[in-house]
């Protein structure tokens, strides 16, 4: 066994093979083998691809995701994180 194999989910290995290609190239390819399914799972909060015609408020979405990746990261006042 390799060293944090064992924290690896069932079924992923080492040494499996990985994707080669151009950021945009392999995100395009995610994006039409898995659709609107969650690319990526930060903090409890789903990111992923999304349909062009649920973009509308995106922007505002975004503000208001880092935002709270702001507040949970500044000190509260009595010296705490959030």
């Amino acid at each position: 066994m390799h060293p944090g194999e064992q924290f690896y989910p069932e079924g992923v290995r080492w040494d499996d093979p990985i994707a080669r290609g151009t950021l945009p190239d392999l995100l395009s390819a995610a994006a039409a083998q898995y659709g609107v399914r969650p690319a990526i799972e930060f903090r409890h909060r789903a990111i992923g691809f999304i349909d062009p015609k649920h973009r509308q408020g995106v922007t505002s979405g975004w503000k208001h995701m880092l935002d709270q990746v702001v507040k949970d990261c500044s000190p509260r006042a009595d010296g705490q994180r959030s």
